[in-house]
């Protein structure tokens, strides 16, 4: 990815605490299933069961999309354009 990073945008430590290795974020891509370590706040933790009971591809979207950015994680065009075919479909 040609990414370059932008100023006053959170940084991603994909090293330890001890050697720490910086990212910006634009130049990262989170990997479908993989597993989020730590507690998820319990403002979240409420719809997120609501979003688990829906049907699972539309379940799916709603959790990528409004449970990534509400971590602080922010999505790209492609990914909500994608979301929105799956909801639509």
């Amino acid at each position: 990815m040609d990414f370059a990073p932008v100023l006053g945008q959170p940084t991603v430590n994909v090293g330890t605490t001890a050697d720490p290795i910086w990212f910006a974020q634009e130049q990262l891509r989170i990997l479908p299933y993989q597993i989020y370590r730590k507690p998820v706040p319990e403002k979240l933790t409420g719809s997120m069961v609501k979003q688990a009971a829906k049907i699972p591809k539309h379940g799916r979207a709603f959790i990528e999309g409004e449970g990534l950015a509400a971590l602080g994680f922010t999505t790209n065009a492609t990914l909500n354009q994608t979301l929105t075919r799956l909801v639509s479909s």
